[in-house]
Order: C-alpha cells, then structure tokens, then sequence
C-alpha cells in the first residue's frame, strides 16, 4: 500500500481499507474545554481554506462531518494526540492540550495530497487513508538552529523554515543573531 511508509513515523498506527474525504460541506469543531483549541481550529480552517476552496465553517457544538479538535481521557502526553479518520465523514483529533492539538493538525496536513502545500486552490480530492494513530515525541527537545550572523536569510526564507520545524513538529528555535 503507498500509506505503508507513514507507519514508521508514529508511535501506534492503524490503517486500514478506504479513504476519508474532506467535502465543501464540512465544519470544523473545537472543544472549548482545551485552553486556545480554537486557534488551532482557526489555523486548521485558515490554511485548509486557502488551498480547497471550501468554506469551512467552525463551530463550537458538536458535528457529524468534518474535522473534530476534542480533549481525551486517554492522552497522558502535553505533546501527545490521537488522530482518527473514518470512512463515516470525520476527522478526530483528541489531545489535553494545545500542542497535542496542533500536532495532530500537522499530521493530519501531512495525510492530505501534497497539494495542501501549495500557495492557490487545488482541485484535487482531499482524502486521506482510514488510520489511528496514537503519537506522542520521543524526545521532550526537538530542535532546529538558524544562523544568521554567518548566514543572511530573507524574512520570507525564515518563514518557510519555521514552517518546516512545524510540519515536522520540532518545538525550539534557536535564532544565532549575532556573533559579538
């Protein structure tokens, strides 16, 4: 299968037959209970707006389709997330907090079409494989070094960096400005 590759990135992982599909007519839902789950939200409906087309509304009740961010009882990791997608329509995203939440919002990014990286609406079908995955980091730093004092950088350059360290949920930034 061409998903069988993500598997080595995740600490538990099931996937299993058919696809789940983003539709136009979806809503995203948050959990007010989990402290700025709606600016995750917010960031998931902004960036998945920009490349579908879609409206996607977010709501603070629940929903029957869509991409659901909601606490979970059984996450133990600050960091930690559970991720599952059926073939009934949602997406759910369950962390404690708003780091896990975001880094189930990465991963679900990276199970999108590589279309949802580019810059312009895509017509292509947002679907992703039917998976469970329980993931939490290994290590508790997880880090990138930009150096600027030996190496000049655009602001648009270290925005895509900071991007990247995103995708990749690396949590620290160490920016070498100066030399002296």
């Amino acid at each position: 299968k061409m998903f069988n590759i993500i598997s080595l990135f995740f600490n538990q992982i099931s996937i299993n037959d058919g696809q789940w599909e983003l539709l136009s007519t979806d809503s995203i839902y948050f959990d007010s209970s989990i402290d700025d789950a709606e600016t995750v939200a917010n960031l998931c409906a902004t960036f998945l707006r920009k490349v579908t087309g879609f409206s996607l509304p977010i709501s603070k009740t629940s929903i029957k389709t869509g991409i659901s961010f909601e606490k979970s009882t059984t996450v133990k990791e600050e960091e930690g997330y559970e991720l599952k997608t059926t073939a009934k329509g949602k997406v759910v995203i369950s962390a404690i907090s708003r780091k896990g939440l975001f880094n189930g919002y990465q991963t679900l990014l990276q199970l999108f079409p590589i279309e949802v990286f580019s810059d312009s609406v895509s017509q292509v079908r947002w679907v992703t494989p039917i998976v469970s995955i329980n993931d939490y980091p290994r290590f508790q730093w997880r880090g990138f070094m930009i150096d600027t004092s030996r190496h000049f950088q655009t602001i648009d350059a270290l925005k895509s960096i900071i991007d990247a360290m995103a995708i990749n949920k690396l949590n620290v930034l160490h920016f070498h400005l100066v030399d002296d």
